[in-house]
């Protein structure tokens, strides 16, 4: 997109005129701004060293947004159809062992089914447990961006020892974040606006309740360059995070 409007102020600016945006004034209009046509949330990406010109974006826009592309509306996801996640039949338990292969644990109704299919055998007397399936950060991210039906669903998801909650609410995105999550634990995702060296730390994003800051620490962000192939900071800016922990 060539245009976007800032919130903050009310006005339009072509890429070229918000490039050109005293730092600071851009550091916090970046953080502001939306489609014209859809009023979706946007991103500025500065001028590339290839060459690339700058530019907003949105991801997605809204539907039938006139200035939405095959390309910015494009959401993969990673694990294929088989990672679909909206079943409410199962609960999802969270991985972090990122490169491992992803696991499921179902169990079966009765002992034919669970020799042909090679999952798990229950026996007892009580209800049925519900099965289980482990799906990594990478996949949850994406169904989150993909599926409204997903993000608002009772089912429910488990990480590590704590107790299980219903994805709508364990799940938070960036602009529904108020002061009762501080001191949550809990999984905070949204778009990216930006990025920054600190000292000893790269930081996403650069403040604020509706972009809230994550700190990288310079061995992490190694890792986190090498995994997603990431050049420059401002290849972030319109790219999704999910990341579980407590808010500050």
């Amino acid at each position: 997109m060539d245009i976007a409007e800032c919130t903050l102020d009310g006005k339009t600016y072509y890429a070229t005129q918000f490039e050109s945006l005293p730092p600071d004034e851009q550091r916090q209009k970046r953080q502001m701004l939306i489609c014209t046509a859809c009023k979706a949330k946007a991103f500025f990406r500065k001028q590339a060293d290839s060459g690339q010109a700058a530019c907003f974006g949105a991801r997605p826009h809204k539907p039938n947004c006139d200035l939405g592309t095959p390309e910015t509306q494009r959401v993969s996801v990673l694990g294929g159809e088989e990672d679909a996640l909206f079943n409410p039949g199962q609960v999802i338990k969270i991985d972090l062992k990122f490169g491992a292969s992803v696991q499921n644990y179902d169990v079966a109704d009765n002992p034919d089914d669970a020799k042909s299919s090679g999952r798990g055998l229950y026996r007892g007397t009580g209800p049925r447990p519900p099965s289980k399936m482990v799906r990594r950060l990478s996949t949850i991210l994406n169904n989150l961006i993909a599926s409204d039906e997903f993000r608002n669903s009772d089912q429910l998801v488990e990480f590590e020892d704590k107790r299980p909650k219903m994805v709508k609410d364990f799940f938070v995105q960036f602009d529904e974040i108020t002061d009762q999550y501080f001191g949550v634990l809990a999984g905070y995702w949204g778009m990216l606006t930006d990025a920054r060296h600190g000292t000893d730390t790269v930081w996403l994003n650069t403040g604020g309740k509706s972009n809230p800051s994550i700190p990288v620490g310079d061995e992490m962000w190694i890792e986190v360059k090498k995994r997603f192939h990431i050049d420059n900071l401002e290849q972030l800016a319109g790219a999704y995070v999910l990341v579980i922990g407590t808010l500050r």
